[in-house]
Protein backbone atom coordinates (compact mmCIF):
# COMPACT_ATOMS: atom_id res chain seq x y z
CA UNK A 1 0.00 0.00 0.00
CA UNK A 2 1.00 3.67 -0.65
CA UNK A 3 2.18 5.76 2.36
CA UNK A 4 0.00 8.74 2.90
CA UNK A 5 0.02 11.32 5.14
CA UNK A 6 -1.46 10.13 8.54
CA UNK A 7 -1.90 13.17 10.10
CA UNK A 8 -3.83 15.38 7.93
CA UNK A 9 -6.84 16.69 9.18
CA UNK A 10 -6.76 14.97 12.47
CA UNK A 11 -8.12 18.29 14.10
CA UNK A 12 -10.18 16.90 16.61
CA UNK A 13 -7.04 13.95 17.94
CA UNK A 14 -4.25 17.02 18.18
CA UNK A 15 -3.25 18.32 20.91
CA UNK A 16 -0.24 20.85 21.95
CA UNK A 17 1.38 21.21 25.90
CA UNK A 18 0.49 24.81 25.21
CA UNK A 19 -0.96 27.31 22.19
CA UNK A 20 -1.18 31.02 21.60
CA UNK A 21 -4.97 31.49 20.52
CA UNK A 22 -6.02 31.31 17.47
CA UNK A 23 -2.82 29.64 16.87
CA UNK A 24 -4.31 26.19 17.76
CA UNK A 25 -2.60 22.92 17.02
CA UNK A 26 -5.84 21.84 14.35
CA UNK A 27 -3.29 24.47 12.25
CA UNK A 28 -0.33 22.19 11.88
CA UNK A 29 -2.35 19.47 10.45
CA UNK A 30 -4.76 21.13 8.07
CA UNK A 31 -2.55 20.96 5.33
CA UNK A 32 -2.19 24.80 4.79
CA UNK A 33 1.88 25.15 4.92
CA UNK A 34 1.93 28.57 3.01
CA UNK A 35 -0.10 31.11 5.15
CA UNK A 36 1.69 32.32 8.23
CA UNK A 37 -1.89 33.18 9.84
CA UNK A 38 -2.43 29.49 9.86
CA UNK A 39 0.11 27.98 12.30
CA UNK A 40 0.73 26.31 15.49
CA UNK A 41 2.31 29.25 18.22
CA UNK A 42 3.68 28.71 21.57
CA UNK A 43 5.95 30.24 24.09
CA UNK A 44 6.86 27.35 26.28
CA UNK A 45 10.06 25.62 25.13
CA UNK A 46 10.41 22.98 25.04
CA UNK A 47 7.18 22.08 23.40
CA UNK A 48 5.61 19.85 21.79
CA UNK A 49 2.18 18.70 19.08
CA UNK A 50 0.94 15.54 19.16
CA UNK A 51 -1.26 13.31 16.81
CA UNK A 52 -3.61 10.64 18.27
CA UNK A 53 -3.45 8.30 14.63
CA UNK A 54 -6.13 6.27 16.62
CA UNK A 55 -4.40 3.00 15.29
CA UNK A 56 -1.02 1.42 15.45
CA UNK A 57 0.93 3.07 12.06
CA UNK A 58 4.24 2.70 10.46
CA UNK A 59 5.93 5.31 10.18
CA UNK A 60 8.24 6.04 6.83
CA UNK A 61 8.86 10.02 6.74
CA UNK A 62 7.63 13.44 8.27
CA UNK A 63 8.02 17.21 7.25
CA UNK A 64 7.89 20.02 9.09
CA UNK A 65 6.88 23.40 7.70
CA UNK A 66 8.06 26.91 9.44
CA UNK A 67 7.48 30.30 8.91
CA UNK A 68 10.25 31.14 6.21
CA UNK A 69 8.00 29.10 4.11
CA UNK A 70 5.15 30.84 4.28
CA UNK A 71 4.36 32.35 0.89
CA UNK A 72 1.11 34.00 1.31
CA UNK A 73 2.20 36.89 4.20
CA UNK A 74 3.29 40.44 3.52
CA UNK A 75 6.13 40.00 5.88
CA UNK A 76 9.23 38.31 5.07
CA UNK A 77 10.25 35.49 7.92
CA UNK A 78 13.82 35.18 7.37
CA UNK A 79 15.35 31.56 8.48
CA UNK A 80 17.53 33.29 10.82
CA UNK A 81 14.80 34.53 12.94
CA UNK A 82 11.86 32.75 12.59
CA UNK A 83 13.19 28.74 11.31
CA UNK A 84 13.42 26.42 13.98
CA UNK A 85 16.61 24.88 15.07
CA UNK A 86 16.48 21.89 17.21
CA UNK A 87 13.46 19.37 17.19
CA UNK A 88 12.96 15.69 16.31
CA UNK A 89 9.95 13.09 15.56
CA UNK A 90 8.54 11.11 18.50
CA UNK A 91 6.35 7.77 18.41
CA UNK A 92 4.29 6.14 21.27
CA UNK A 93 2.05 3.30 21.80
CA UNK A 94 0.70 5.35 24.80
CA UNK A 95 1.33 8.73 25.26
CA UNK A 96 3.39 7.89 28.74
CA UNK A 97 6.85 6.23 26.63
CA UNK A 98 7.90 8.28 23.70
CA UNK A 99 10.60 7.06 21.53
CA UNK A 100 12.40 9.56 19.49
CA UNK A 101 13.15 8.18 16.06
CA UNK A 102 14.80 11.12 13.86
CA UNK A 103 16.33 14.37 15.46
CA UNK A 104 17.38 17.72 13.50
CA UNK A 105 20.01 19.95 14.68
CA UNK A 106 20.96 23.62 13.72
CA UNK A 107 18.88 23.77 10.98
CA UNK A 108 19.00 26.61 8.90
CA UNK A 109 16.37 26.05 6.60
CA UNK A 110 12.01 27.26 6.65
CA UNK A 111 11.27 23.44 6.43
CA UNK A 112 12.80 19.50 6.50
CA UNK A 113 11.12 16.33 4.65
CA UNK A 114 13.11 13.63 5.73
CA UNK A 115 12.69 9.93 4.78
CA UNK A 116 13.69 7.34 8.17
CA UNK A 117 16.27 4.93 7.42
CA UNK A 118 14.68 2.51 9.91
CA UNK A 119 10.84 1.15 11.07
CA UNK A 120 9.43 3.28 13.71
CA UNK A 121 5.86 2.13 15.09
CA UNK A 122 3.39 4.23 16.92
CA UNK A 123 -0.22 5.12 17.77
CA UNK A 124 0.77 8.49 18.93
CA UNK A 125 3.34 11.06 16.70
CA UNK A 126 4.54 13.93 17.90
CA UNK A 127 6.61 17.15 16.98
CA UNK A 128 8.82 17.84 19.84
CA UNK A 129 11.05 21.20 20.08
CA UNK A 130 13.98 21.22 22.36
CA UNK A 131 14.62 25.09 22.08
CA UNK A 132 12.33 27.79 20.18
CA UNK A 133 12.56 29.99 16.92
CA UNK A 134 16.37 31.07 15.80
CA UNK A 135 15.59 34.38 16.45
CA UNK A 136 13.92 33.74 20.12
CA UNK A 137 15.32 29.83 21.31
CA UNK A 138 14.09 30.17 24.56
CA UNK A 139 10.51 30.96 24.54
CA UNK A 140 8.53 30.35 20.95
CA UNK A 141 8.01 27.56 18.65
CA UNK A 142 5.96 28.39 15.10
CA UNK A 143 4.63 25.41 12.89
CA UNK A 144 3.41 26.00 9.92
CA UNK A 145 2.55 21.92 9.12
CA UNK A 146 3.24 19.01 10.66
CA UNK A 147 3.32 15.53 8.20
CA UNK A 148 3.98 12.26 9.51
CA UNK A 149 3.78 9.56 6.58
CA UNK A 150 2.77 5.52 6.59
CA UNK A 151 0.87 3.17 6.85
CA UNK A 152 -1.68 1.56 9.53
CA UNK A 153 -0.14 -1.26 10.82
CA UNK A 154 -1.65 -4.82 9.32
CA UNK A 155 -1.56 -8.51 9.40
CA UNK A 156 -3.84 -9.16 6.69
CA UNK A 157 -3.00 -10.15 2.98
CA UNK A 158 -3.84 -8.90 0.25
CA UNK A 159 -3.43 -11.86 -2.13
CA UNK A 160 -2.72 -15.12 -1.88
CA UNK A 161 -1.93 -17.24 -5.02
CA UNK A 162 -1.28 -21.05 -5.09
CA UNK A 163 0.42 -21.90 -8.36
CA UNK A 164 -2.04 -24.99 -9.00
CA UNK A 165 -6.04 -25.15 -8.50
CA UNK A 166 -8.36 -22.08 -7.23
CA UNK A 167 -9.14 -21.03 -3.59
CA UNK A 168 -12.68 -22.05 -2.07
CA UNK A 169 -13.91 -18.67 -1.74
CA UNK A 170 -12.78 -16.81 -3.41
CA UNK A 171 -10.02 -15.03 -1.79
CA UNK A 172 -10.27 -12.37 0.48
CA UNK A 173 -8.28 -10.43 2.83
CA UNK A 174 -10.29 -11.37 5.98
CA UNK A 175 -11.74 -15.08 5.24
CA UNK A 176 -8.49 -17.02 6.88
CA UNK A 177 -9.63 -20.41 5.84
CA UNK A 178 -9.85 -22.28 2.17
CA UNK A 179 -9.51 -25.49 0.71
CA UNK A 180 -8.80 -26.46 -2.83
CA UNK A 181 -8.65 -29.38 -5.08
CA UNK A 182 -5.64 -30.53 -7.20
CA UNK A 183 -4.73 -33.34 -9.58
CA UNK A 184 -3.14 -36.18 -8.63
CA UNK A 185 -0.16 -35.22 -10.91
CA UNK A 186 0.46 -31.87 -8.60
CA UNK A 187 2.93 -33.03 -6.41
CA UNK A 188 4.07 -29.90 -5.35
CA UNK A 189 2.70 -26.97 -5.05
CA UNK A 190 4.43 -23.49 -4.36
CA UNK A 191 2.89 -20.22 -2.78
CA UNK A 192 2.77 -16.60 -3.61
CA UNK A 193 1.53 -14.34 -0.38
CA UNK A 194 1.66 -10.62 -0.88
CA UNK A 195 1.10 -8.92 2.39
CA UNK A 196 -1.01 -5.39 2.51
CA UNK A 197 1.61 -4.14 5.12
CA UNK A 198 5.07 -4.05 3.74
CA UNK A 199 6.59 -4.10 7.07
CA UNK A 200 5.13 -7.65 7.95
CA UNK A 201 6.80 -10.78 7.81
CA UNK A 202 5.28 -13.72 6.32
CA UNK A 203 6.07 -17.31 7.31
CA UNK A 204 4.90 -20.22 4.89
CA UNK A 205 4.27 -23.69 6.86
CA UNK A 206 7.17 -21.72 9.28
CA UNK A 207 9.41 -20.87 6.34
CA UNK A 208 9.93 -17.03 5.93
CA UNK A 209 9.00 -16.24 2.50
CA UNK A 210 9.27 -12.40 0.98
CA UNK A 211 6.37 -10.24 0.32
CA UNK A 212 4.95 -10.86 -3.34
CA UNK A 213 7.12 -13.82 -3.64
CA UNK A 214 6.60 -17.76 -4.62
CA UNK A 215 7.08 -20.25 -1.33
CA UNK A 216 9.84 -23.50 -2.22
CA UNK A 217 8.06 -26.38 -3.83
CA UNK A 218 5.50 -27.65 -1.07
CA UNK A 219 5.38 -31.61 -1.28
CA UNK A 220 1.58 -32.96 -1.71
CA UNK A 221 0.97 -36.20 -0.45
CA UNK A 222 -2.62 -37.90 -1.53
CA UNK A 223 -5.42 -36.52 0.33
CA UNK A 224 -5.36 -33.39 2.56
CA UNK A 225 -2.70 -31.35 3.53
CA UNK A 226 -2.63 -28.18 5.38
CA UNK A 227 -0.77 -25.25 4.41
CA UNK A 228 -0.93 -22.44 7.42
CA UNK A 229 0.01 -18.81 5.73
CA UNK A 230 1.31 -16.56 9.05
CA UNK A 231 1.59 -13.22 8.98
CA UNK A 232 3.25 -11.11 11.26
CA UNK A 233 3.27 -7.20 11.73
CA UNK A 234 5.85 -5.05 13.40
CA UNK A 235 3.92 -4.50 16.16
CA UNK A 236 0.36 -6.50 17.34
CA UNK A 237 -0.98 -10.25 16.92
CA UNK A 238 -0.19 -12.34 13.50
CA UNK A 239 -3.03 -13.13 11.27
CA UNK A 240 -3.03 -17.34 10.08
CA UNK A 241 -4.33 -17.83 6.71
CA UNK A 242 -4.98 -21.86 6.79
CA UNK A 243 -5.61 -23.48 3.00
CA UNK A 244 -6.39 -27.60 3.41
CA UNK A 245 -5.23 -28.31 -0.26
CA UNK A 246 -6.97 -32.04 -1.66
CA UNK A 247 -4.98 -33.96 -3.56
CA UNK A 248 -6.96 -36.00 -5.49
CA UNK A 249 -5.91 -39.79 -6.16
CA UNK A 250 -5.00 -41.59 -9.28
CA UNK A 251 -7.61 -43.46 -11.24
CA UNK A 252 -4.47 -44.65 -14.01
CA UNK A 253 -2.32 -47.56 -13.93
CA UNK A 254 1.62 -46.78 -14.87
CA UNK A 255 1.93 -50.31 -16.23
CA UNK A 256 -0.26 -53.60 -17.83
CA UNK A 257 1.94 -56.19 -18.49
CA UNK A 258 0.61 -59.56 -20.74
CA UNK A 259 2.00 -62.71 -20.13
CA UNK A 260 1.57 -66.59 -21.01
CA UNK A 261 4.28 -68.59 -18.48
CA UNK A 262 7.49 -66.23 -18.93
CA UNK A 263 7.23 -65.06 -22.04
CA UNK A 264 5.94 -61.21 -22.21
CA UNK A 265 3.38 -60.19 -24.42
CA UNK A 266 4.16 -56.49 -25.89
CA UNK A 267 0.70 -54.36 -26.31
CA UNK A 268 -0.26 -52.55 -29.31
CA UNK A 269 -0.13 -49.05 -29.08
CA UNK A 270 2.56 -48.83 -26.24
CA UNK A 271 0.90 -49.13 -22.95
CA UNK A 272 -0.17 -44.90 -21.91
CA UNK A 273 -2.15 -44.45 -18.74
CA UNK A 274 -4.82 -42.53 -20.29
CA UNK A 275 -4.99 -44.89 -23.59
CA UNK A 276 -7.81 -47.57 -22.53
CA UNK A 277 -8.26 -49.56 -25.94
CA UNK A 278 -5.16 -52.26 -26.45
CA UNK A 279 -4.24 -55.32 -28.94
CA UNK A 280 -1.97 -57.92 -28.78
CA UNK A 281 -1.20 -61.25 -30.13
CA UNK A 282 -0.04 -64.28 -28.64
CA UNK A 283 1.43 -68.31 -30.04
CA UNK A 284 -0.66 -70.80 -30.02
CA UNK A 285 0.60 -72.27 -27.41
CA UNK A 286 -0.25 -69.28 -25.38
CA UNK A 287 -3.68 -70.71 -24.00
CA UNK A 288 -3.75 -68.82 -21.17
CA UNK A 289 -2.32 -65.67 -20.49
CA UNK A 290 -2.22 -63.10 -17.21
CA UNK A 291 -2.52 -59.85 -16.60
CA UNK A 292 -0.32 -57.73 -14.13
CA UNK A 293 -1.33 -54.11 -13.30
CA UNK A 294 0.15 -51.67 -11.26
CA UNK A 295 -1.70 -48.73 -10.10
CA UNK A 296 -0.04 -44.93 -10.21
CA UNK A 297 -1.94 -44.39 -6.72
CA UNK A 298 -2.68 -45.36 -3.52
CA UNK A 299 -6.28 -46.20 -2.92
CA UNK A 300 -7.18 -47.56 -6.20
CA UNK A 301 -9.08 -50.92 -6.14
CA UNK A 302 -8.17 -52.95 -9.84
CA UNK A 303 -10.07 -55.61 -11.22
CA UNK A 304 -9.13 -57.73 -13.94
CA UNK A 305 -12.47 -59.33 -15.79
CA UNK A 306 -13.94 -58.52 -12.44
CA UNK A 307 -11.78 -60.08 -10.12
CA UNK A 308 -9.69 -58.02 -7.31
CA UNK A 309 -5.67 -57.91 -8.12
CA UNK A 310 -3.45 -56.57 -5.88
CA UNK A 311 -1.50 -53.64 -7.70
CA UNK A 312 1.81 -55.24 -9.10
CA UNK A 313 0.72 -58.94 -8.79
CA UNK A 314 -0.65 -61.25 -11.96
CA UNK A 315 -3.92 -61.97 -12.16
CA UNK A 316 -5.05 -65.18 -12.40
CA UNK A 317 -5.03 -66.97 -15.61
CA UNK A 318 -7.21 -66.55 -18.34
CA UNK A 319 -8.08 -68.90 -20.86
CA UNK A 320 -7.97 -67.87 -24.68
CA UNK A 321 -9.77 -70.74 -25.56
CA UNK A 322 -10.00 -70.13 -29.58
CA UNK A 323 -7.97 -69.36 -31.80
CA UNK A 324 -7.56 -65.71 -33.39
CA UNK A 325 -9.44 -63.11 -31.55
CA UNK A 326 -10.51 -63.63 -28.33
CA UNK A 327 -13.29 -61.86 -25.60
CA UNK A 328 -11.27 -58.59 -24.72
CA UNK A 329 -9.47 -58.50 -21.43
CA UNK A 330 -11.36 -56.03 -19.03
CA UNK A 331 -9.09 -54.14 -16.46
CA UNK A 332 -10.94 -51.20 -14.08
CA UNK A 333 -9.19 -49.16 -11.94
CA UNK A 334 -11.35 -47.45 -9.62
CA UNK A 335 -11.51 -45.02 -6.81
CA UNK A 336 -13.38 -45.14 -3.79
CA UNK A 337 -14.94 -41.57 -4.74
CA UNK A 338 -16.33 -43.68 -7.87
CA UNK A 339 -13.60 -42.26 -10.43
CA UNK A 340 -12.35 -45.00 -12.50
CA UNK A 341 -10.32 -45.72 -15.37
CA UNK A 342 -11.07 -48.56 -17.71
CA UNK A 343 -8.54 -50.68 -19.55
CA UNK A 344 -9.68 -53.32 -22.55
CA UNK A 345 -6.88 -55.86 -24.24
CA UNK A 346 -8.40 -57.66 -27.09
CA UNK A 347 -5.80 -60.64 -27.92
CA UNK A 348 -5.93 -62.37 -31.03
CA UNK A 349 -4.08 -66.07 -30.23
CA UNK A 350 -2.32 -66.76 -33.36
CA UNK A 351 -2.98 -70.02 -35.39
CA UNK A 352 0.07 -72.59 -35.08
CA UNK A 353 1.11 -73.98 -38.64
CA UNK A 354 3.39 -76.86 -37.39
CA UNK A 355 2.76 -80.64 -38.69
CA UNK A 356 3.22 -83.36 -36.28
CA UNK A 357 3.55 -85.86 -38.71
CA UNK A 358 2.93 -86.97 -42.29
CA UNK A 359 2.04 -90.55 -43.06
CA UNK A 360 3.52 -91.52 -46.24
CA UNK A 361 1.81 -94.78 -48.10
CA UNK A 362 2.73 -97.10 -51.08
CA UNK A 363 -0.51 -98.04 -53.03
CA UNK A 364 -0.58 -101.39 -54.51
CA UNK A 365 0.05 -104.81 -53.07
CA UNK A 366 3.60 -105.24 -52.15
CA UNK A 367 4.88 -102.31 -52.11
CA UNK A 368 6.09 -102.15 -48.79
CA UNK A 369 4.76 -100.40 -45.26
CA UNK A 370 3.76 -96.96 -44.55
CA UNK A 371 6.46 -94.54 -43.79
CA UNK A 372 5.56 -92.04 -40.67
CA UNK A 373 8.17 -89.25 -40.43
CA UNK A 374 8.00 -87.37 -37.62
CA UNK A 375 8.08 -83.42 -37.31
CA UNK A 376 9.69 -81.02 -34.94
CA UNK A 377 9.24 -77.10 -34.68
CA UNK A 378 12.15 -76.00 -36.13
CA UNK A 379 13.09 -78.37 -39.20
CA UNK A 380 11.17 -77.92 -42.79
CA UNK A 381 13.10 -80.80 -44.49
CA UNK A 382 12.56 -84.14 -44.39
CA UNK A 383 13.27 -87.40 -45.80
CA UNK A 384 10.76 -90.95 -46.70
CA UNK A 385 12.27 -94.32 -47.86
CA UNK A 386 9.62 -96.58 -49.29
CA UNK A 387 10.11 -99.76 -51.28
CA UNK A 388 11.40 -100.25 -54.40
CA UNK A 389 8.85 -101.04 -56.26
CA UNK A 390 6.55 -98.01 -55.39
CA UNK A 391 4.89 -96.27 -58.20
CA UNK A 392 2.28 -93.73 -56.36
CA UNK A 393 1.84 -93.02 -52.85
CA UNK A 394 -0.35 -90.67 -50.51
CA UNK A 395 0.83 -87.97 -47.64
CA UNK A 396 -1.36 -88.00 -44.51
CA UNK A 397 -0.61 -84.68 -42.54
CA UNK A 398 -1.28 -84.26 -38.97
CA UNK A 399 -1.36 -80.50 -37.74
CA UNK A 400 -1.51 -79.45 -34.32
CA UNK A 401 -4.02 -76.71 -34.90
CA UNK A 402 -7.67 -77.56 -36.14
CA UNK A 403 -8.08 -74.45 -37.91
CA UNK A 404 -5.48 -74.02 -40.40
CA UNK A 405 -5.46 -75.46 -44.14
CA UNK A 406 -3.38 -77.79 -45.89
CA UNK A 407 -1.97 -78.27 -49.57
CA UNK A 408 -0.37 -81.43 -50.36
CA UNK A 409 1.53 -80.50 -53.58
CA UNK A 410 -1.77 -77.88 -54.28
CA UNK A 411 -4.19 -79.95 -53.54
CA UNK A 412 -6.51 -79.25 -50.66
CA UNK A 413 -5.90 -82.36 -47.94
CA UNK A 414 -7.68 -82.36 -44.41
CA UNK A 415 -5.58 -82.68 -41.68
CA UNK A 416 -5.76 -86.57 -40.77
CA UNK A 417 -6.57 -87.48 -44.28
CA UNK A 418 -4.50 -89.01 -47.31
CA UNK A 419 -3.90 -87.02 -50.29
CA UNK A 420 -4.76 -87.89 -53.60
CA UNK A 421 -2.25 -90.15 -54.94
CA UNK A 422 0.81 -88.88 -56.11
CA UNK A 423 3.04 -90.45 -58.76
CA UNK A 424 6.48 -91.43 -57.88
CA UNK A 425 7.61 -89.50 -61.11
CA UNK A 426 11.45 -89.19 -60.11
CA UNK A 427 13.52 -90.67 -57.63
CA UNK A 428 13.78 -89.24 -54.93
CA UNK A 429 10.05 -86.96 -55.82
CA UNK A 430 9.83 -83.63 -53.39
CA UNK A 431 6.26 -83.27 -51.98
CA UNK A 432 5.37 -80.04 -50.44
CA UNK A 433 2.27 -79.38 -48.07
CA UNK A 434 1.59 -76.10 -47.37
CA UNK A 435 -0.20 -75.49 -43.71
CA UNK A 436 -1.82 -71.89 -44.25
CA UNK A 437 -3.32 -69.57 -40.74
CA UNK A 438 -6.84 -68.70 -41.54
CA UNK A 439 -6.21 -66.21 -38.76
CA UNK A 440 -3.64 -63.81 -40.40
CA UNK A 441 -3.21 -66.26 -43.44
CA UNK A 442 0.99 -66.82 -42.41
CA UNK A 443 2.16 -70.00 -43.95
CA UNK A 444 4.62 -72.47 -43.05
CA UNK A 445 6.00 -75.02 -46.16
CA UNK A 446 7.11 -78.43 -45.64
CA UNK A 447 9.50 -80.19 -47.70
CA UNK A 448 9.21 -84.15 -47.98
CA UNK A 449 11.99 -86.39 -50.43
CA UNK A 450 10.15 -89.38 -51.11
CA UNK A 451 12.93 -91.81 -52.09
CA UNK A 452 13.35 -96.12 -52.86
Amino acid sequence: MADVNLVYGKITTVSANTYVAPYTPACAVDGNKAQSSNRWLSYKVPGWLMVDLQYPCVISRWAAYFLPNASTSTTTWSSALYGMRNYSLQTSMDTLTWTTVDSVANNASGYTDRTLSGIAVGRFVRFYASSGLSGNTQSAISLLEFEAYGHAVGAALSSLVFSSGALVPAFTSSTLTYSQQVSYDTDFITVTPTAADSTATITVNGVRVASGEPSGSIHLAVGNNTINVVVTPVYGSSMTYTVTVNRADSQYLTSLTLMSGTNTYGLTPTFSKTLGAYTATVPYDASTVTVTPVAEGTTSVIKVNGSTVASGSASGPISLPVVGANTPISVECSLPSGTKQTYTIAVTRADSLLLTQAVVTPIGKGCGPAVTVSMNAIDVVYGALVAGNTANFTVTPTAVSSSVTIMVNNSPVNSGSPSLAIPMATNPFAVQIVVTSTVNSSSRTYTINVSK
